[in-house]
């Protein structure tokens, strides 16, 4: 019928009109040099001799005419490509060209199965581009480390490693991007188990009213939150500081890979250099076991201080090097701005804790004076609830934390996520949707208007 066909043409037309938008290049006509892209001018000379070859596998679907489609592809799915492309009726030739110098390349990151997960984090900021290092690998140490210590309770994590064992069954089913936030649910869920184990905490309860088991969990128990808040608030700015100091190592490492060799020296080298000086005259000044290295801690601000002033000069003439340089001092303000956001991890860790505890007070007392036969259900139901909603609201809280912690403080050091990353082709198909009461009949093609959903 007329509408069958009408219907069929249009899915046809909307497939196609969608592939030729996500496509950088297509077509080429011979002599056009406005049509090539990437090409020399051999091998543009090469494909129009062959276009009026009608012997030559380049000449594509008829006798009449080339058609050439320049694209992007992971280069470990080409043998997968040159598979496919075989097996149609028309001749092609398929011609890959080196991209690693081409500022519009594709990024496509290749970790093994212990890292992509941690892909989810990169994703957040960006894509890196050729010469941008992955910054999937030294995440991983940084977020199960602060994930962990911030939502810390054993019974929340174990609970976490269960939902994703659950769902993991039918992980072949999902797509990767899926699968990455399952593993990295994982990570977190084993971090957040082994700091809940080591600091007592399971679901909030007090573990010497529980009995024989409460008295083996207690046995684990290491340190305390509440009696031990200020040692735990230092080692966590500590390690922010840490973080960052990690941070410029790796902005050392991008660009020296990108060819900025005195940029990776002078510029990120001398700043961590500075920064390392002065975390040892706090860490001298502040423990008494190292007082004996106190004559040397103004001798070595000092000495990193002149070559971060000249360091930081990089780029400018020599005169003008001191005068740059001292400017970028001030920039230490951000830096210890940034240790103190830090600070946020204890106070989520304790949040996390006092809620739970909370939660049980509030079961008990809406349970506790009624019959036993009732109060029980009741104090179970308003425990469920209220945890319910402590490991939503507290996991929600802790990722967004953590993950602002790498978007802010860490990653904007080294990584600038200039790239782009690589979308295949997909088929996204196009309904049409009529009137129950739509006919056809006494209806001109004319007077026929369709209208189209995507889904």
């Amino acid at each position: 019928t007329y509408l069958s066909q009408l219907v069929t043409l249009h899915d046809l037309l909307m497939l196609q009109e969608d592939s030729l938008k996500t496509m950088k290049y297509v077509g080429h006509t011979p002599g056009l040099e406005s049509n090539t892209r990437e090409l020399s001018e051999a091998h543009t000379q090469q494909l129009s001799e062959k276009s009026s070859d009608t012997d030559s596998l380049l000449h594509g679907i008829s006798d009449q005419e080339l058609v050439h489609i320049d694209g992007w592809i992971d280069p470990s799915a080409v043998p997968e490509l040159q598979s496919r492309l075989s097996q149609l009726d028309a001749p092609v030739s398929l011609t890959c060209f080196d991209a690693s110098k081409d500022p519009e390349a594709r990024t496509v990151l290749h970790n093994n199965r212990l890292l992509r997960p941690f892909e989810v984090v990169t994703n957040l900021m960006g894509m890196p581009n050729s010469s941008e290092i992955d910054p999937s690998p030294y995440v991983a140490p940084f977020f199960i480390l602060f994930f962990g210590f911030a939502l810390g309770d054993a019974g929340y994590g174990l609970l976490m490693v269960a939902i994703v064992l659950y769902f993991y069954r039918k992980r072949e089913t999902y797509t990767r991007q899926l699968r990455n936030v399952l593993g990295l649910m994982m990570y977190c869920g084993v971090s957040t188990a082994f700091f809940g184990i080591i600091s007592g905490s399971w679901f909030g309860l007090d573990l010497t009213t529980i009995g024989p088991a409460g008295t083996l969990l207690a046995s684990f128990k290491v340190i305390d939150l509440q009696s031990n808040i200020i040692l735990l608030l230092v080692a966590s700015l500590v390690t922010g500081f840490i973080h960052q100091l990690f941070a410029l190592l790796l902005a050392m490492q991008s660009a020296w890979l990108a060819g900025r060799k005195g940029e990776s020296i002078q510029v990120h080298g001398t700043w961590l250099l500075f920064l390392l000086s002065i975390g040892f005259a706090f860490g001298v000044q502040s423990t008494p076991e190292l007082s004996a290295l106190s004559e040397l801690v103004q001798p070595i601000l000092i000495a990193s201080f002149i070559l971060f002033v000249f360091g930081q000069g990089h780029g400018s003439v020599w005169w003008m090097r001191p005068f740059k340089g001292f400017l970028s001092v001030f920039n230490l303000t951000s830096y210890l701005s940034n240790t103190l956001s830090y600070a946020r991890l204890l106070a989520l860790a304790l949040a996390t804790g006092v809620i739970a505890s909370v939660v049980n007070m509030i079961a008990v007392m809406a349970g506790g004076s009624l019959p036993i036969f009732i109060g029980i259900p009741v104090i179970a139901l308003v425990a469920f609830i209220g945890h319910t909603f402590n490991i939503v609201l507290n996991l929600l809280g802790t990722f967004i934390n953590v993950a602002r912690l790498h978007l802010v403080e860490f990653f904007p050091r080294f990584f600038e996520a200039k790239g782009l990353g690589l979308n295949p082709l997909q088929n996204e198909p196009t309904y049409s949707y009529f009137a129950k009461n739509f006919s056809t009949k006494d209806m001109s093609f004319d007077q026929f208007k369709l209208q189209s959903n995507s889904i």
